[in-house]
């Protein structure tokens, strides 16, 4: 980060602050485990039966992913009166997601899971229908940001009285939304690790909300 003071006069008000940015690379790698499917082939029915890790063996999920953000700021402070101060401020400002929100790791439904009028394992010989749908966590989201301006008037009739009124005003953008992402994964398909194309995985994404908190204090 970069700030600087300042000191000077205005119209002969004194006038004091300081002005700076601040330039965030956030770095963030996630090692989980995810399920991983086995489906045998009945060659006398033509069905398809699924388990999920029957050996007990779990696959390992990598994630890995970066951000910069700049971050300017503002603060000015008018020395109206010895009793009589005006105080203004303008920053961005940033607010990462909680560590659980970036933990990485999958999990699938398989036709066993479903009820049988849905899907019914027992005589289901649709390929495509042996993996119902994906869970999908660990997508790392863009931080929240906010834009944010206050204004404050300070009177101070004695050392140790105050009179103040403020008004602020805050923009932010981010937040999450849950989306469907269509993905292959490998399965192992009759002892042998396959490509099962285009499953239904459930995440969330960064999305671009804008949400506004304003307000006066007294």
């Amino acid at each position: 980060y970069v700030m600087g003071n300042f000191d000077t006069e205005i119209s002969g008000i004194p006038v004091y602050g300081n002005v700076g940015v601040r330039v965030v690379k956030t770095e963030t790698e996630s090692q989980g485990w995810g399920d991983k499917v086995y489906i045998t082939t009945d060659e006398e029915t033509g069905t398809y039966s699924a388990q999920i890790n029957p050996t007990g063996d779990i696959e390992r999920v990598n994630l890995a992913s970066e951000y910069t953000e700049v971050l300017p700021s503002l603060n000015l402070t008018f020395h109206v009166t010895d009793e009589f101060y005006v105080r203004t401020a303008a920053y961005r400002s940033m607010s990462r997601f909680q560590l659980n929100a970036m933990s990485a790791g999958v999990s699938y439904e398989t036709c066993e899971d479903e009820n049988d009028t849905i899907c019914d394992a027992d005589t289901n010989t649709d390929y495509s229908q042996v993996i119902r749908s994906g869970d999908a966590s660990g997508n790392h989201l863009a931080p929240y940001t906010a834009w944010s301006y206050d204004v404050s008037f300070e009177y101070y009739p004695s050392e140790d009285a105050a009179i103040t009124a403020a008004i602020y005003h805050k923009s932010f953008t981010g937040g999450y939304e849950v989306k469907t992402e269509r993905r292959d994964i490998t399965v192992n398909l009759d002892g042998v690790d396959s490509i099962y194309p285009d499953v239904a995985h459930v995440v969330k994404q960064t999305s671009d909300d804008e949400s506004v908190i304003k307000g006066v204090e007294i």
